[in-house]
């Protein structure tokens, strides 16, 4: 999964949606705890779902300070 790139990111609000490259969408039920880990280390909680097709949801908050 290194050097991976989307082929669009959506961010609205507390949601995002990623949309994978069509040669990477086997990668998606990886892919998407491993975005929600990487906002966590950023101190965003968030919660990843591969949809099955080609793309991840992603709903995240902002941790309290």
């Amino acid at each position: 999964m290194t050097g991976h790139r989307p082929t669009a990111v959506v961010v609205e609000g507390d949601e995002a949606i990623v949309v994978l490259d069509p040669k990477r969408v086997r990668e998606g039920p990886i892919l998407a705890p491993h975005l929600a880990g990487t906002l966590a280390e950023l101190g965003i909680k968030a919660t990843a779902r591969f949809d099955g097709k080609a793309a991840v949801f992603l709903t995240f908050e902002r941790k309290a300070a």
